[in-house]
């Protein structure tokens, strides 16, 4: 990439920042000159903390040489002293010298660093431990005077190579010294510079950070100012500033604000046509009256036609005041006030055709003008008066109703008018009742519940009533009443009408039914309780006779009195069959019935049913059929579902013609429904009969037949059916057969609680 595309992708990236990045490189700029000039600062600070360091330590090292040769001629001289003297006080040097060179010797281990000066440190240090020898044997020679000077001439040279050596390691550490010192000098300056060109080099970080932030945002709102005062003057903008920063999305939202500008201009201004448009064509008059100089400033194009004057004439307030109805203008000459800015005042003007229209004004002031804007409101004016009318009449008609006593109640439940149905079935004058409460015609004890009532007729919007109410002499009657509540248009609660009507007459006949119906069926209890126990009585002997006839089957000696004894049996079964059934019948109706319901296996219940009408269909030539399928299970009493299907089943066959068929069969509906269905192919029943099939003792017409029945089997069968909380159906068109439905509830339903029946003897 060429330099001048790099400059040019980072002078845009620089762009692409947000101010708040901006600035803070531009804030980086200086404080980056100051890390750096810091930085410096303590390289140089630290490097002049060493050299000073150096200086310090070879000033020590030429002070501990100095001590090291100090230490052994004091030495010396002191074992000279004690070896004239024979005075032991003179070996104290000695005696300190052999105790303080070694650390002075350790403690030089430590600090020299210089190689050549470790070497000597060697040599002085074997130096001084043979000087240290030497001085010893000759405190303790014992020998002439010439071992004494030989000893004396060793420890001499001996220390005179230790002085050599000390010496070479007093000047080399001087010239280290000398040298550390120049260091530190060179090492202050550089530290000087280093000050100066951080605070140098701050100062142009700070002044290159204010310029670049500077230019990118001074220059760029120079130009948003610019755009901004062609907007103003509704000139086009000039190019979008680039970067993506917070003045770019500025100078986007500018030139959006001028695009949004512009438009809503141009839709005011079509707005502002097409209302001029609608005002023409419009019901809504409009002036604008300037009341400092008595004019008509605007009138609206449509004023001429609205008020049926020529436009010249509209626009002369002299002319339109005119017109204006007597009692409007005594409002103005009495000074009374206008409405209030938004109000409304109605008023009458005379039409251009001669004819009273009335128009609603609406008043708004506008500095020293008067904006009036007005419509024409005849039709609603004249409806109201109408309504006003009609319902002065209806007022009058309702006065006239004597049946019906009609009144109104205010929203606290107070009448607030009264007609002479009311005055006739209550007993009060109009004066005498009128601000009074709903609770008055209430007996004592039920007056509490009148608000209440109140409150549902609110919620609900109405309510109907029956029960005593109190008329003004003390006496009471039995009222049928509805109170309706009243609402204003907004939805306000303006009061109650009731509508009360006195009849105690129909009361009484609805007691009296009542009472008879009672009595009828207290005396169906008692004709059910005589069935059950006349049914228990006649079973004791009838079961006598039955078993003693049995014994003359099994006894008879000839075929006749076999056929004598099988017609008793065959008689007595019949018997004992209608006794059972009219037992039911009276359990059904008295309500004493056992169920024990359980889950039952419709297969098998199914066969066991056309096994038990088998024989009997045998006989007569019909063929049972169970197809199998359906539901695997019901709930119900066995023994009374068993007895319903046996009784439709035995129907299917006796009512059914030689080579008919009788089919058993079972459904599950959606709903969980099993449905257990009988049909036959006999000769079908009429609508007529299908309406009394389930009447007791009703056989239908077939009691002169050859079929034996007592009218009770599909009676019972019906009620079992209800107790068990299913219900029958048939379905039948005669010459076609008849197919009859026991509905019942699965999964297991509930069934209610029923007396134990009392046990048969």
């Amino acid at each position: 990439m060429t330099r001048p595309g790099v400059r040019a992708r980072v002078a845009s990236l620089w762009l692409d920042q947000t101010l708040a990045v901006k600035g803070l490189i531009a804030m980086t700029l200086p404080l980056l000159a100051l890390l750096v000039s810091l930085a410096a600062l303590l390289v140089v600070s630290g490097r002049e903390v060493t050299a000073e360091n150096e200086v310090r330590r070879t000033l020590r090292l030429q002070s501990d040489i100095e001590s090291v040769s100090v230490q052994l001629e004091r030495a010396a001289t002191g074992v000279r002293g004690y070896l004239l003297t024979d005075d032991v006080r003179f070996l104290a040097p000695y005696l300190s010298a052999r105790q303080n060179l070694p650390v002075i010797l350790a403690r030089l281990d430590g600090t020299v660093r210089d190689a050549g000066q470790r070497t000597r440190l060697e040599r002085v240090r074997r130096l001084v431990g043979q000087k240290l020898a030497g001085l010893t044997e000759l405190r303790d020679v014992q020998g002439s005077r010439a071992d004494i000077i030989r000893q004396l001439v060793q420890n001499k040279v001996l220390l005179d190579m230790l002085r050599a050596e000390l010496q070479a390691m007093t000047v080399r550490e001087a010239d280290l010294v000398a040298a550390r010192t120049a260091d530190s000098a060179r090492v202050r300056q550089w530290r000087m510079l280093v000050l100066i060109g951080a605070a140098l080099l701050g100062i142009l970080g700070a002044a290159a950070g204010t310029l670049l932030y500077a230019r990118s945002i001074v220059r760029r709102m120079q130009a948003l100012r610019e755009d901004a005062r062609a907007l103003a003057l509704g000139q086009q903008p000039g190019p979008l500033a680039s970067g993506r920063d917070e003045i770019a999305q500025l100078a986007v939202a500018l030139r959006d604000t001028g695009v949004l500008l512009r438009s809503r201009e141009d839709a005011l201004r079509e707005a502002r046509l097409f209302l001029e448009s609608l005002i023409s064509s419009g019901p809504i008059l409009m002036v604008r009256y300037d009341s400092a100089r008595g004019t008509v400033s605007y009138l609206s194009p449509n004023a001429g036609r609205e008020l049926g004057l020529p436009t010249l004439e509209a626009a002369r307030p002299a002319a339109l005041w005119a017109r204006v109805d007597h009692a409007t203008r005594a409002l103005a000459a009495r000074h009374a006030p206008l409405p209030p800015p938004g109000g409304t005042l109605l008023t009458r003007f005379r039409h251009g055709d001669g004819r009273p229209r009335w128009f609603q004004a609406s008043l708004l002031p506008d500095g020293d003008e008067l904006l009036v804007y007005a419509l024409d409101v005849t039709e609603r004016e004249e409806a109201a008066r109408a309504l006003l009318n009609s319902e002065e009449r209806l007022r009058l008609a309702i006065e006239g109703v004597q049946e019906y006593g009609i009144f109104t109640l205010d929203a606290q439940g107070r009448v607030s008018s009264w007609n002479s149905g009311a005055q006739r079935i209550h007993g009060y004058d109009a004066p005498d009742i009128l601000g009074r409460s709903l609770a008055t015609f209430y007996p004592p004890g039920d007056r509490s519940a009148v608000q209440e009532r109140l409150r549902t007729a609110q919620r609900d919007g109405r309510v109907a009533d029956e029960g005593i109410r109190v008329r003004r002499d003390g006496s009471t009657f039995w009222a049928s009443t509805v109170l309706t509540a009243l609402h204003a248009p907004d939805g306000t609660l303006r009061g109650f009408s009731k509508i009360t009507r006195d009849v105690t007459e129909r009361h009484a006949a609805e007691l009296a039914v009542r009472a008879a119906r009672e009595e009828a069926e207290r005396a169906s209890r008692a004709k059910s309780e005589f069935l059950s126990r006349m049914s228990h009585e006649l079973r004791t002997p009838l079961n006598a006779v039955l078993g003693f006839a049995q014994l003359l089957q099994l006894r008879a000696g000839d075929a006749q009195q076999t056929r004598y004894a099988d017609q008793i049996v065959r008689a007595g079964r019949h018997l004992l069959g209608l006794i059972n059934e009219v037992l039911d019948f009276s359990r059904l109706e008295s309500g004493h019935l056992t169920l024990n319901p359980e889950s039952l296996s419709v297969p098998d219940l199914l066969r066991e049913v056309a096994e038990l009408v088998g024989p009997s269909a045998q006989a007569r030539q019909v063929t049972v059929v169970v197809p199998g399928g359906g539901p695997p299970e019901v709930y119900a009493d066995r023994q009374r579902l068993t007895q319903v299907l046996l009784n439709l089943t035995d129907n299917a066959v006796k009512y059914n013609s030689p080579g008919g068929t009788a089919v058993l069969d079972a459904s599950l509906a959606p709903d969980g429904t099993v449905t257990l269905g009988v049909h036959d192919s006999g000769p079908g029943l009429t609508p007529q009969q299908i309406s009394d099939l389930f009447t007791p003792f009703d056989r239908l017409g077939a009691e002169s037949g050859p079929t034996e029945g007592t009218g009770l089997g599909l009676a019972v069968s019906r009620h079992l059916v209800t107790a068990m909380h299913g219900h029958m159906t048939v379905d039948s068109t005669p010459g076609r057969g008849s197919t009859f439905r026991v509905h019942l509830p699965f999964p297991p339903f509930p069934l209610p609680a029923v007396q134990e029946a009392p046990h048969d003897p």
